[in-house]
């Protein structure tokens, strides 16, 4: 994990791609500098910014397999994993509803929902604020 962040702070500071194999394969800083300097300049992966989400998100080819055995089989509870949790001692509800929360929040697929139109499915997120939690 070390070596993979030390080829993006490379790559990203000198503008390069610089494959982890290169740190392992070169033996010395110097042959690492040389190794590396062929291909300053040669432009580093684009950086990911967020986009304007289409109105309708399509499904991706696992969503629209687990989509269409769900309307095939609506009873089925393959897909679930129940979960029951003991707790001792007091428990702040508030504050696990503040984490719980934030998680939510936090991560969009938690606020996914899988809405159809004529018959196709796709995929909408909700905002953090419609998502309500019964703890």
């Amino acid at each position: 994990l070390i070596a993979t962040r030390v080829a993006a702070r490379l790559g990203q500071a000198l503008d390069a791609q610089v494959p982890v194999r290169v740190l392992f394969e070169a033996s010395s800083v110097e042959l690492l500098a040389a190794r590396v300097e062929s291909e300053v300049g040669s432009g580093a992966r684009a950086a990911l910014t967020a986009r304007v989400r289409p109105e309708r998100v399509p499904l991706s080819l696992a969503q629209q397999r687990m989509w269409f055995l769900n309307r095939f089989d609506t009873l089925s509870s393959a897909n679930n994993i129940p979960v029951a949790i003991r707790l001792s001692g007091l428990l702040d509800v508030a504050a696990l509803q503040a984490a719980v929360s934030d998680v939510v929040g936090r991560h969009e697929i938690l606020r996914t929902v899988y809405p159809e139109v004529d018959g196709v499915g796709f995929q909408e997120v909700l905002s953090a604020d419609r998502v309500r939690l019964d703890l």
